[in-house]
């Protein structure tokens, strides 16, 4: 009786340490491609520390993964962890939800550009970049994505980058 019930504990332990924290099994891989300091005629104005970076969000899983985000404000889908950093958008006509589709072992890419204030105690050495992941399996509509994005606690599926080492 004892080794039936060792072995379902150690069972259930296993089964706990070896699940997967992102089950959709898409992985945020993002690099740095430039970073440069910008800096404005009115010195009123801070200069600002600008990264250009890529997002790629691989499908690492066997089966296809489909998703919402938004046509031309798709940076409202990442998050930047800690730091107080933004997303440079461009302007855009025609934005709406759209689902994007990933093949297995394939990605999608995004170009982006984030902007810091450059300040003494803005020195940032690394980031983290979150992607909120919205299942289009999951939820069938554009107004169940424009739901979860407006709501912070709905927002249950968050896949976390590795660290990108800015500077």
């Amino acid at each position: 009786m004892r080794i039936i019930i060792a072995s379902l504990i150690i069972s259930m332990f296993l089964s706990c340490v070896n699940k997967e924290e992102n089950e959709s099994g898409v992985i945020i891989v993002p690099s740095l491609k430039r970073s440069y300091d910008t800096s404005y005629v009115d010195r009123n104005i801070p200069s600002v520390r600008a990264y250009d970076i890529n997002l790629s969000l691989v499908n690492k899983s066997t089966k296809p993964v489909s998703f919402w985000i938004m046509k031309c404000s798709w940076p409202n889908n990442f998050i930047i962890e800690g730091e107080k950093m933004s997303f440079y958008s461009e302007e855009c006509h025609g934005n709406f939800p759209t689902v994007k589709n990933i093949k297995p072992s394939d990605s999608i890419n995004y170009n982006a550009s984030i902007f810091t204030l450059l300040t003494d105690e803005s020195k940032l050495k690394k980031i983290r970049i979150g992607f909120i992941y919205v299942d289009a399996e999951r939820y069938s509509s554009f107004n169940d994505y424009l739901s979860i994005m407006e709501n912070k606690s709905k927002q249950d599926s968050i896949i976390w980058s590795m660290p990108l080492q800015l500077d």
